[in-house]
């Protein structure tokens, strides 16, 4: 497919223009992300780190995507259901 599309702007000189998604665009985070998760993550564990965070009251809980996937699909459904169960509504 690649070929055939260098091809084509090839035997249209100035009719046909090309694009890439690059550095900052959804697709570049999205495959960036989990990488920089793994490292917040490993920060997370470090004993200096959680100490920190205790003297602020806070309990850090690195996760992976898939795990923070989960739990949005989770906190939707249950305020979902709360909201049918209220007849509330979006305005």
């Amino acid at each position: 497919m690649r070929r055939a599309s260098i091809s084509l702007a090839k035997s249209r000189p100035g009719q046909v223009t090309y694009a890439s998604s690059g550095d900052g665009s959804p697709e570049h985070i999205a495959g960036e992300l989990p990488k920089s998760m793994a490292e917040i993550n490993k920060i997370l564990k470090l004993p200096d780190v959680r100490e920190r965070f205790a003297t602020l009251g806070a309990d850090p809980a690195g996760e992976t995507a898939e795990q923070f996937g989960s739990y949005i699909k989770s906190e939707v459904a249950k305020f979902a259901k709360v909201a049918r169960e209220r007849h509330l509504e979006l305005e």
